[in-house]
């Protein structure tokens, strides 16, 4: 399985803020990580998904974050989401479906 690293994920400026609870965090916390087993099925799961969200909650730019990913159909924790959480959001909301990118391998 090839793999890329979290410095292929282009990260929006405002992330960078020193208001925004993630800035000094590990950013793999935010990114699953993708294991291949048996047969090449692949499953990704996240370091701590509990508290990737616990972060995202008590974040000031929690909902600049959720938008974001919402246009930009990003994966991983945004906004204190999941991208099947943010499915979810979009299907019952009537937001247009983002113009999906390829996801890069984490590891």
């Amino acid at each position: 399985m090839s793999s890329g690293g979290i410095s292929d994920i282009e990260i929006p400026e405002f992330i960078f803020e020193d208001t925004a609870s993630c800035s000094n965090t590990d950013p793999e916390l935010f990114f699953p990580r993708e294991h291949e087993y048996s047969h090449g099925k692949v499953r990704s799961t996240y370091k701590n998904l509990t508290e990737a969200k616990k972060i995202c909650d008590s974040c000031p730019l929690k909902v600049k974050c959720l938008e974001y990913a919402l246009k930009n159909a990003e994966y991983g924790i945004w906004g204190g989401t999941t991208e099947e959480q943010r499915q979810y959001i979009r299907r019952r909301g009537g937001f247009s479906k983002p113009k999906r990118r390829r996801t890069p391998r984490i590891w």
